[in-house]
Formats: structure tokens, sequence, C-alpha cells
């Protein structure tokens, strides 16, 4: 246990429901019980700001434009004057570690939520690798949650393994509840997927992968999440005539919760960082059906109870995955918390607050 009190700032866009956000929120929550925490966030909208501890003073610089974050975040500097910042997502990164060089005496941790070849189709992407060459080297450590993107940045920045450390993304595990509940004789087998309604999630390709299970009876799948796929994915499921099968149920900030009460949480996204919401699933006692490309879900297997997480390599697979779940019609099995300790919030705090130790200590001396 760290028994200096420390003053920290975490740094965040917005408090958009993200699994980033989310993750930062619940650390700096817990080391707000033990040291001195600020928040600073450009925009401070977003359903997650009620989840914010009253102990964590906020600066909500109330700038959405990127372009104008300079001024008032080195205003707010001034006055916070702390001994660490941790910022979360790409964008967030490169802003505070270009302006470390005007703060050398901060150390400055950051968190890469994603793996970097989210960005390849951006047309900026020449200038998002230029800004990791060029930036990353200024943090003094790169958390990341998934071994592969660690990989990515590594071969991205040509930094040395120490500079890199995977920290896994947190469950506080009381908080979810295990549904005892599941019935070999119910009538209905139910599928969950949440997350935003964009092209990264892949709910556009399962809708339309699901056509052939039109006529099929005694099944249902509701997507949680909101975003400007939303049109699109509606026209998905009427073209297809799912619309007694499909419902997008829209943005729920108590839908993590409700993971426990489905057969299958399924996760055919094109990109992903160190999924959330499986995570939250599994905690639940819900398997996990997901596209290889979903980011860490390899990691999540690894640490995950044996048969608890099903990977595919085509969206073919993975229909045939949710059709083999079928047993005449019907899903089941028992219930448990399907993760290991390793994601246990108390454990991952602790994690950070090594880190935090490790690195104030050289830069106060």
């Amino acid at each position: 246990m760290i028994s200096k009190k420390m003053k920290l700032l975490f740094v965040l866009a917005n408090f958009a429901s993200g699994g980033a956000e989310r993750v930062i929120i619940s650390v700096a929550n817990n080391l707000s019980q033990r040291h001195d925490v600020s928040l600073v966030v450009f925009e401070g909208q977003g359903p997650l700001k009620d989840l914010i501890s009253e102990q964590i003073r906020i600066y909500d610089l109330n700038e959405p434009k990127r372009v104008a974050w300079a001024l008032p975040y080195m205003r707010v500097m001034r006055v916070i004057k702390p001994d660490l910042i941790i910022s979360t997502l790409t964008h967030v990164n490169f802003f505070v570690l270009f302006f470390s060089f005007l703060l050398p005496r901060i150390p400055v941790i950051v968190r890469e939520a994603i793996t970097p070849d989210y960005f390849e189709n951006h047309k900026y992407y020449s200038l998002v690798k230029f800004l990791y060459r060029i930036l990353y080297h200024r943090a003094k450590c790169v958390v990341a949650p998934t071994s592969l993107a660690i990989q990515q940045l590594k071969n991205l920045t040509s930094l040395p393994s120490e500079k890199f450390l995977r920290i896994l993304n947190p469950v506080k595990f009381e908080d979810y509840k295990i549904n005892q509940t599941s019935d070999k004789n119910k009538s209905m087998s139910r599928f969950v997927c949440s997350g935003r309604l964009d092209h990264q999630k892949g709910f556009d390709r399962l809708i339309s992968a699901l056509a052939g299970w039109a006529d099929k009876d005694n099944w249902h799948l509701d997507i949680y999440g909101e975003g400007r796929e939303r049109d699109n994915l509606e026209n998905l499921i009427f073209k297809h005539n799912l619309h007694n099968h499909i419902t997008l149920k829209g943005l729920d900030v108590n839908a993590r919760f409700l993971y426990g009460e489905y057969d299958y949480f399924l996760l055919p996204s094109r990109f992903e960082g160190l999924p959330n919401v499986a995570l939250e699933a599994l905690a639940q006692g819900t398997k996990v059906i997901a596209m290889k490309e979903a980011g860490g879900i390899y990691d999540i297997k690894d640490l995950a109870k044996p048969n608890s997480v099903i990977i595919c390599d085509s969206v073919e697979e993975f229909i045939r995955q949710m059709n083999n779940a079928f047993i005449d019609g019907n899903i089941y099995y028992t219930k448990e918390n399907f993760l290991s300790s390793d994601f246990e919030l108390s454990h991952i705090v602790s994690q950070y607050e090594s880190l935090i130790l490790k690195v104030i200590k050289p830069c106060a001396a």
C-alpha cells in the first residue's frame, strides 16, 4: 500500500458511454479514496458523468473543438500542479504528450484503449503514425489492456519493451449478479449485443448474416446502444424480415447489468480494445461468441474459464456457433462467474498504483 498522498490528474475528452472512459473513471474513483485526484474533461457532457466520485474535482473546459483545447488546459494545469498525468484515447494522448514539452517536470502515463490498426483506413493515417512515433516516447509508460495492442505499438513506435505495460480492464465482481434461473424448458433462446451503433462494432454484418434465420423459431437478439448506423441497421432488419427477431434497444446506462438474463453475448466487432461488454457478460455467467478481430478477445479467453469464450474466424462460423448453441431450440448451461481474479477491480487498481509510484519516485528525486 502506498502511504504518500499523491496529486493525480486524469484527462478525458468527454463522458461518453465508451469502455475507455469507464475504465479510467473506475480507476480514478478507487484511487480518490487514498489520493488527491482531479479530472480534466474537454467537454463535460455524457451519461458517465454521474458515475464519478464526489471526491474527484472535475475541471470541465467546456470546449468541444480540439483546436481550442490548449489555452484552457494550460490554465488548469497551473492551478492543479499534479504529480502525474494519466490520459486515455489516442487523440487525447497525442494532445497531452504534445503539451508535455511545456510541462517537463510532470510525468505522463498514457493508456491506449484500442489496437492502432483501427486507424489504418483513416484518411489521416500517415499523420497518426507520425504522431505515434514522435510523441509516445515522451510517455513514462504506455499502458494497454491487450497483448495485441502492445505488439502493434512496439512495431509502430520502436520503443523498448520496458516502456509498455499490460493492465487489463477492471471488473467489480460484486456489482454483477449471477442469474441462476436458467431453464432447460424455456421457449425462447436469447442473444444480446451492446455498443455504439457504428461500423466498428460489426452489427451490420451480423444482421445480414442472420438473414437465413428469418423463419427460424424461438430466438431473439437485443442490441443495446445508439449511433450513426441506427438507420442503416433498421433498414437491414426490415430488408431481411428480421423485425420479429431483432430489437434495437437504444442507449441504456444499466444495460451492462442485464447481460446475465441472456444465453449468449455476441461480439461481431471489426476492431476492439479489451471489450468491457464481454467481461461484464462473463462476470454474470453469460458465455461469449466473438469474431477474431475483436481486439483483446484472445486475452480474455486465456484468462476466462474453459469453453466460456468462442472465437470465430469468419461470420459464417459465427452463425454456425450460434446455431450450435441451440439444443432442440433451447440453450442451457450452468451460470457462474467465468472470469479469473486477474480482472477484479482491486487487483487492477493495485497495478496502477504500483506503476504510479514507480514513475513518480525517479521524477521526484
